[in-house]
């Protein structure tokens, strides 16, 4: 039972995660869509070969989650067009 609540914790803990992550994953984003996330928060943020989720933890974008996700749904909503 004690094995299962810290699981529970950690998913609890992982699951607000989720959206930035796919957000950021979305097909069609752009050199323009990255700029557009850039300078909405303020620094330069720019996936390269060392871009990864913890990356993303360590530059704070998890704060911005809602920029985030709100550039990667309009990036995914043009490709699809």
């Amino acid at each position: 039972m004690k094995i299962a609540q810290v699981i529970k914790a950690q998913l609890d803990e992982f699951k607000p995660k989720v959206p930035i992550m796919v957000a950021l994953k979305k097909k069609g984003m752009t050199e323009r869509h990255w700029d557009q996330i850039s300078s909405k928060v303020g620094f330069d943020v720019r996936p390269d070969a060392n871009f990864n989720f913890k990356k993303v933890i360590d530059m704070g974008l998890i704060n911005f989650s809602d920029v985030c996700i709100e550039v990667g749904e309009r990036a995914s909503k043009e490709f699809n067009i």
